[in-house]
């Protein structure tokens, strides 16, 4: 909840970050990908740190590191320091998403049932928060005021987060383990569905606001609805989940779903309004 919750408040602030470092599209492109730069290196970096130290003290510290980072966007005067900025949100973000799942993964165990599905529904819900009242906030507080609210309740929901995270050991044979491409097919495939996933959602997340803004005419408060609405019927699909997998089984499910977030993308991308456009997002979602 507290990641997906500074994930949705980012995408309302996109706006005036491009506003405020005079950014074109093509450069907010360019500065929007240091963030799957970040996600791309830290990643792979939280992976090691989880081998050796185990998720509990890895999602602590990229925790802890991950709530500085909508200040120092907010901050920020100049693009260079809006790259380094933007590159370490995505980064501890990525940092803080491996760790916590990997968590996750030992409470399912203690738990012996399936409660991933749950657990991302709750990163929807976060991001379903901050994306509908990132605008708001933003026009009665100011965009720092916004920052320094978010960056305070985020703090005070870890601290009583804190005592009850997983404690897990460290498994220092998995960092040994030699790499190796896979030889069949469906890996890949699996991984290229992966990706295409991903980047409607990235779209959203990244172009939602700016797209309802510039070319739907929206209000600065209704801009984060975008990825709002898409968030919030993502999270109440990832609560039902598993249960409409068990009963219309993984092929069919992926396939229905396919086409119905294709058909969301259509509407939203040709809506004539921001409030189809929002129908269209939650479509998709």
């Amino acid at each position: 909840l507290l990641n997906g919750t500074f994930a949705g408040a980012w995408a309302p602030k996109i706006p005036e970050f491009a506003s405020r470092l005079g950014l074109s599209e093509g450069g907010l492109g360019l500065m929007i990908m240091c963030f799957g730069i970040g996600s791309i290196i830290l990643m792979p970096i939280a992976g090691v740190l989880i081998a050796h130290f185990g998720t509990t003290r890895t999602v602590k510290g990229a925790t802890i590191l991950f709530l500085s980072t909508m200040l120092l966007l907010s901050l920020t005067p100049t693009i260079p320091l809006g790259a380094v900025a933007i590159f370490f949100f995505g980064g501890l973000m990525g940092a803080m998403d491996v760790a916590m799942n990997g968590n996750a993964v030992e409470v399912e165990k203690s738990m012996r049932r399936a409660i991933m599905s749950s657990c991302h529904a709750f990163w929807s819900l976060g991001a379903f928060i901050g994306a509908t009242t990132g605008g708001f906030l933003m026009d009665a507080l100011g965009v720092m005021g916004h920052a320094a609210l978010l960056t305070i309740a985020g703090a005070v929901l870890f601290v009583f987060i804190w005592p009850h995270i997983l404690h897990d050991a460290p498994h220092p044979s998995e960092e040994r383990q030699k790499v190796r491409l896979p030889m069949t097919p469906l890996p890949w495939l699996i991984g290229l569905m992966a990706l295409f996933c991903m980047v409607p959602e990235g779209a959203i997340l990244d172009w939602g606001a700016l797209y309802m803004r510039n070319e739907l005419g929206a209000s600065l408060a209704l801009s984060g609805f975008a990825f709002g609405t898409f968030s919030l019927t993502m999270a109440v699909m990832r609560f039902a989940g598993d249960h409409v997998r068990d009963r219309f089984g993984a092929v069919k499910t992926l396939r229905t779903c396919t086409v119905i977030a294709i058909i969301g993308m259509v509407v939203a991308g040709t809506a004539p309004n921001a409030y189809v456009a929002m129908a269209g997002f939650a479509l998709c979602g």
